[in-house]
Order: structure tokens, then sequence, then C-alpha cells
């Protein structure tokens, strides 16, 4: 995704469609959001269960991880020992969604050798193709957060940490 032009994003970008994806039984259920940016199709995916019906008086939440390796799934899993752990349930309501970060938990890629490549090689990626990685993930929620906002009654975005300041860009 292109840096330029970004002032505009949410109203720019173009929600297509969601859907529950299916997991292994024991894997945690993941929405995918598909969407449309800069005239090209991406997908934004989080960990959490569709409602059945859109368009009701349900309210939903949105949780942006912070730095740290995969921790998307500790925050979806409630994993108390992780540096996240919300310690407060009354602070999200509703459908809680948790978004899944560019190279995080299973979207990350790999070397060949079984090791996750850095994020300096995808900050490197992005930018010499004009783009930029903190551009994406913020599109990215910024997409889930419309699809939301066209599901749920009320919608809520948190961040944790790093994931603090892309819920204020996200809320601007």
């Amino acid at each position: 995704m292109l840096r330029q032009g970004f002032e505009t994003v949410y109203e720019d970008l173009r929600v297509f469609e969601a859907e529950q994806l299916n997991q292994p039984q024991r894997a945690m259920p993941v929405v995918c959001v598909r969407f449309e940016y800069q005239d090209r199709e991406y997908e934004v995916l989080a960990y959490g269960r569709m409602p059945k019906v859109c368009h009701g008086d349900n309210p939903a939440s949105l949780i942006i991880p912070g730095s740290g390796f995969n921790q998307s799934l500790a925050i979806a899993t409630g994993d108390k020992a992780n540096y996240h752990h919300l310690g407060c349930p009354e602070c999200v309501w509703g459908g809680i969604f948790t978004l899944i970060k560019p190279n995080e938990d299973f979207l990350a890629l790999h070397d060949g050798n079984g090791r996750k490549v850095g994020n300096d090689f995808i900050v490197s990626w992005h930018l010499n193709r004009e783009g930029s990685h903190s551009v994406s993930y913020l599109v990215q929620s910024l997409s889930f957060t419309k699809w939301m906002q066209g599901c749920f009654a009320k919608t809520l975005v948190a961040g944790l940490s790093q994931g603090g300041a892309a819920a204020l860009f996200n809320a601007l």
C-alpha cells in the first residue's frame, strides 16, 4: 500500500465481504474481511467469531496488539502470562476481535529454514515499493473497523502498547 493518499484512507477503502474461515477444531476462529484500497484487493484477518446476523443491536470491539512476536493469539486466548493481558474484560464488549498484524501469528513469513522473516525485511520491502508497513496495518485495522461499523450497532477500538497509537489513528 502506498503512503500517498493515507489522509483519506477511510473514505477511499471499500469493504467487499467478511467471512468466517474454516479452521481446525482446536484453532481460534478467524474472520477474514476483503477490501479494496488504491485499486488493489486485500484481506485483513482477526481472531473472533462473526455474528449470525449483521445489523443487529449488538456491539463489537477490535483489539489492536502492540509490539512483540505473535501477540494476537495470546490476547485472543486471554493468556494471563502475556504482557498484553487485559485483566479487565469489561474494558471491551460485545463481539471481540483481535487484529492479526502482518507477519505475525499464522500470517508470519518464513525464510525456508523455519525462521520467521524479521521486520527489517518487511519494512524494507514496503519502503522499496513506496509503501509503509505501518500504513499497511493501519489500513487493515481501518478496513476491519469499517466492516464492524456496517455490521454492529456500536464499535470500540482498543490498542495495547504500540497498538494504542494505531487505535488513536483508527479512531481519528
